[in-house]
């Protein structure tokens, strides 16, 4: 359901200047997460915490030439450090899954492939078993991509790699059979970014972490995927990866949500519920 549903959420950014998604995913991750600190920290101890840390910066500075009050204002700061992150680790807890949901699912939209570059791309399948429990492999194509060289053989690492090369931008499956067995992996040649997975995964881990394509079925195969290449976004000369973009936007939003933020009361259920707790 998650896949559907971020497939049609980035479906408008398809083939786009991937920036304006890192930035409208940014923001909204920015939003959850002043909302959570609003909702479900304590913001009157936060306050109070922030300006005891500036009285022991302030001391720092007033007695710097005595060793043992230096000493106790370092003390008294990491202490107050200490409890400012107490405050701070519910409501980072509580969006942290909204978060990484996120991120996981960006992964695959920003992700490019060579075949995206027009360029060669490996695509790998990984055998379960031993290294003698390699079976014979066949590899089918869409017609739009070409297997440049004959397969490569690694026992020791149950593997078996092909050079791949798409002679036109298009969208479509690749069939790898194996002990009278069948699976598919997509292979997308559109210029990114796209929804498009580059591992497809038999083990939960790996396809939670991968979620664009689904997990693969039981069976012999228990992973393909095709090589990557960088894809770093560049705004006003400044090249940095999809992820400290997302960060940066998600960091900035956080800030700035949380002024008028702090103006607004919290909701009665959220604030019993908080002193409750």
């Amino acid at each position: 359901m998650l896949r559907f549903v971020f497939r049609a959420a980035l479906q408008p950014f398809s083939g786009r200047d991937p920036m304006a998604a890192a930035a409208v995913f940014g923001v909204l991750a920015g939003v959850v997460l002043a909302l959570s600190f609003w909702l479900f920290a304590d913001q009157a101890a936060i306050r109070t915490l922030r300006r005891r840390l500036w009285a022991h910066v302030l001391e720092l500075r007033l007695f710097g030439e005595e060793p043992v009050l230096v000493f106790g204002s370092l003390l008294r700061t990491l202490q107050t450090n200490l409890r400012l992150l107490g405050h701070a680790l519910p409501p980072l807890a509580i969006a942290a899954p909204v978060v990484a949901l996120l991120v996981v699912h960006l992964s695959d939209f920003f992700t490019r492939t060579p075949l995206q570059t027009a360029g060669d791309a490996v695509l790998t399948v990984r055998f379960g078993g031993g290294p003698e429990s390699v079976p014979p492999v066949e590899l089918e194509t869409p017609p739009w991509v070409e297997v440049d060289a004959p397969p490569v053989h690694i026992p020791a690492a149950r593997e078996v790699s092909w050079r791949l090369h798409a002679t036109a931008p298009n969208l479509g499956l690749c069939r790898v059979s194996a002990s009278g067995e069948t699976v598919t992996k997509v292979l997308d040649a559109r210029p990114g970014p796209r929804y498009s997975g580059t591992v497809r995964s038999a083990a939960w881990a790996d396809s939670l972490l991968n979620p664009a394509e689904s997990r693969l079925p039981a069976g012999p195969v228990e992973r393909i995927w095709i090589s990557p290449v960088p894809s770093p976004l560049t705004w006003g000369g400044l090249t940095m990866d999809w992820k400290e973009w997302f960060a940066a936007f998600g960091s900035v939003t956080a800030w700035l949500f949380s002024i008028p933020l702090a103006r607004v009361r919290r909701p009665r259920l959220f604030h019993f519920l908080f002193h409750r707790l």
